[in-house]
């Protein structure tokens, strides 16, 4: 799996489809980890985040998943939206661990922070 990263409108998906064409792309980001944290069948909090991360590894282990990050801005004042940046951080972190290439995107430039993109 290779796990690229980088803030809003970065061009993470015009990178990924120019440097990685025909990888299937998936995509876990804030509306992803919401949707986790209202599951009512799973766990609560940052370990739902993570778990639903994990899952769609298992489910697309050869896939190029494309996150956002949010932990670099302005902490959020209301506590859900901290919480929220919280577990998608800690995802995010799960995911680089079985991640064999980490790409951070700036500016539309990717630079490798983890492995080597083959």
């Amino acid at each position: 799996m290779i796990l690229v990263t980088g803030g809003f409108a970065a061009g993470k998906r015009t990178w990924v489809r120019d440097h990685l064409p025909g990888r299937e792309v998936v995509f876990f980001g804030p509306s992803e980890a919401r949707d986790a944290l209202k599951d009512p069948q799973k766990e609560t909090g940052e370990k739902a985040v993570q778990d639903a991360a994990l899952r769609l590894l298992a489910d697309h282990p050869e896939a190029v998943f494309i996150t956002q990050e949010i932990g670099c801005g302005v902490v959020p004042q209301d506590p859900m939206d901290r919480s929220l940046r919280e577990a998608l951080g800690l995802a995010q972190c799960a995911l680089a661990e079985h991640a064999e290439c980490v790409v951070y995107i700036t500016c539309g430039i990717g630079q490798v922070i983890r492995g080597e993109l083959k």
